[in-house]
Protein backbone atom coordinates (compact mmCIF):
# COMPACT_ATOMS: atom_id res chain seq x y z
CA UNK A 1 0.00 0.00 0.00
CA UNK A 2 1.25 3.32 -0.46
CA UNK A 3 0.18 6.63 0.76
CA UNK A 4 -0.45 9.00 -1.99
CA UNK A 5 -2.04 12.26 -0.25
CA UNK A 6 -2.91 12.89 3.67
CA UNK A 7 -5.09 16.11 4.26
CA UNK A 8 -5.94 17.17 7.77
CA UNK A 9 -9.96 17.82 8.42
CA UNK A 10 -10.37 20.73 9.73
CA UNK A 11 -13.16 21.24 12.24
CA UNK A 12 -13.58 24.41 13.96
CA UNK A 13 -14.72 23.55 17.24
CA UNK A 14 -18.63 25.31 18.67
CA UNK A 15 -19.61 25.70 21.80
CA UNK A 16 -22.45 22.85 21.71
CA UNK A 17 -20.39 19.49 21.54
CA UNK A 18 -21.83 15.37 21.23
CA UNK A 19 -19.50 12.75 22.33
CA UNK A 20 -19.48 10.98 19.41
CA UNK A 21 -17.93 7.69 21.30
CA UNK A 22 -17.88 7.01 24.81
CA UNK A 23 -15.76 9.01 27.44
CA UNK A 24 -13.48 6.75 29.30
CA UNK A 25 -11.82 7.86 32.90
CA UNK A 26 -10.07 6.07 35.13
CA UNK A 27 -11.11 6.31 38.74
CA UNK A 28 -8.20 4.20 40.06
CA UNK A 29 -5.52 3.13 37.63
CA UNK A 30 -3.47 1.05 39.69
CA UNK A 31 -6.48 -1.08 39.98
CA UNK A 32 -7.28 -0.62 36.56
CA UNK A 33 -10.70 0.77 37.84
CA UNK A 34 -12.67 2.90 35.36
CA UNK A 35 -15.52 5.48 36.53
CA UNK A 36 -18.74 4.60 36.81
CA UNK A 37 -21.56 7.23 37.45
CA UNK A 38 -22.90 4.18 40.06
CA UNK A 39 -20.19 4.78 42.40
CA UNK A 40 -19.05 7.96 41.40
CA UNK A 41 -20.38 11.96 41.25
CA UNK A 42 -19.96 14.67 38.48
CA UNK A 43 -17.55 16.77 39.85
CA UNK A 44 -14.95 14.25 40.14
CA UNK A 45 -15.60 13.19 36.54
CA UNK A 46 -15.61 16.92 35.23
CA UNK A 47 -12.03 17.73 37.55
CA UNK A 48 -10.46 14.19 36.30
CA UNK A 49 -11.52 14.72 32.38
CA UNK A 50 -10.29 18.31 32.79
CA UNK A 51 -6.60 17.85 34.24
CA UNK A 52 -6.76 14.53 31.78
CA UNK A 53 -6.94 16.93 28.84
CA UNK A 54 -4.52 19.86 30.67
CA UNK A 55 -2.01 16.94 30.76
CA UNK A 56 -1.82 16.01 27.49
CA UNK A 57 -2.23 19.61 26.34
CA UNK A 58 1.21 20.47 27.96
CA UNK A 59 2.71 17.20 26.92
CA UNK A 60 2.24 17.69 23.40
CA UNK A 61 3.03 21.48 23.45
CA UNK A 62 5.50 21.67 25.50
CA UNK A 63 3.80 24.64 27.44
CA UNK A 64 2.38 24.64 31.80
CA UNK A 65 -0.88 25.44 30.70
CA UNK A 66 -3.57 26.10 34.13
CA UNK A 67 -6.87 27.06 33.54
CA UNK A 68 -8.58 30.25 35.44
CA UNK A 69 -11.58 29.51 34.41
CA UNK A 70 -13.95 26.36 34.32
CA UNK A 71 -13.60 24.03 30.69
CA UNK A 72 -17.52 22.69 30.76
CA UNK A 73 -19.89 25.09 31.51
CA UNK A 74 -22.72 22.93 31.09
CA UNK A 75 -23.75 19.47 30.80
CA UNK A 76 -26.27 16.68 29.68
CA UNK A 77 -25.71 12.94 30.72
CA UNK A 78 -26.70 10.72 28.07
CA UNK A 79 -25.87 6.99 29.21
CA UNK A 80 -22.64 4.81 30.66
CA UNK A 81 -22.18 2.47 28.26
CA UNK A 82 -20.13 -0.79 29.27
CA UNK A 83 -17.33 -1.42 25.73
CA UNK A 84 -15.51 -4.65 25.54
CA UNK A 85 -12.10 -3.81 23.64
CA UNK A 86 -10.05 -7.03 22.60
CA UNK A 87 -6.08 -6.57 22.25
CA UNK A 88 -3.54 -9.40 22.15
CA UNK A 89 -6.28 -11.56 22.24
CA UNK A 90 -7.41 -10.44 26.11
CA UNK A 91 -10.83 -8.76 26.44
CA UNK A 92 -10.82 -5.70 28.67
CA UNK A 93 -14.20 -4.10 30.36
CA UNK A 94 -14.28 -0.57 29.58
CA UNK A 95 -17.05 1.64 31.17
CA UNK A 96 -17.62 4.72 29.30
CA UNK A 97 -20.09 7.64 29.32
CA UNK A 98 -21.96 9.52 26.37
CA UNK A 99 -22.44 13.21 26.82
CA UNK A 100 -24.05 16.80 25.37
CA UNK A 101 -21.84 18.93 26.64
CA UNK A 102 -21.11 22.75 26.21
CA UNK A 103 -17.68 24.11 26.92
CA UNK A 104 -15.74 27.33 27.20
CA UNK A 105 -14.40 28.09 23.62
CA UNK A 106 -13.15 31.99 24.53
CA UNK A 107 -9.92 33.23 22.90
CA UNK A 108 -7.92 32.24 25.82
CA UNK A 109 -9.59 28.63 25.24
CA UNK A 110 -9.28 27.85 21.84
CA UNK A 111 -6.30 26.51 21.79
CA UNK A 112 -6.66 23.87 24.17
CA UNK A 113 -10.42 22.96 22.86
CA UNK A 114 -9.25 22.71 19.03
CA UNK A 115 -6.62 20.17 20.66
CA UNK A 116 -8.56 18.17 23.12
CA UNK A 117 -11.24 18.38 19.57
CA UNK A 118 -8.27 17.07 17.32
CA UNK A 119 -7.72 14.51 20.28
CA UNK A 120 -10.38 13.29 21.86
CA UNK A 121 -11.51 13.80 25.87
CA UNK A 122 -10.97 11.37 28.75
CA UNK A 123 -8.37 8.12 28.20
CA UNK A 124 -8.09 5.07 25.77
CA UNK A 125 -8.10 7.59 22.84
CA UNK A 126 -6.04 5.15 20.75
CA UNK A 127 -8.47 2.65 21.17
CA UNK A 128 -11.33 5.01 19.67
CA UNK A 129 -12.42 6.13 22.90
CA UNK A 130 -13.63 10.04 23.61
CA UNK A 131 -13.94 11.32 20.22
CA UNK A 132 -16.19 14.53 20.15
CA UNK A 133 -18.59 16.17 17.35
CA UNK A 134 -19.84 19.38 16.84
CA UNK A 135 -23.85 19.73 16.97
CA UNK A 136 -26.01 20.68 14.36
CA UNK A 137 -26.92 24.30 14.42
CA UNK A 138 -31.20 24.51 14.42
Amino acid sequence: MEVVQVRKSFQNPRKNIITATPIVLFQDNTKNRYFSFKKDEFNFFFKRLTDNSIKKYNAYYKEDLTLQEPLITDFKFRKEVPVNISIHGETILLIGSLWKLKWNISDDMRKLTQFMFDTGLGEKNSLGMGFINNTKRR
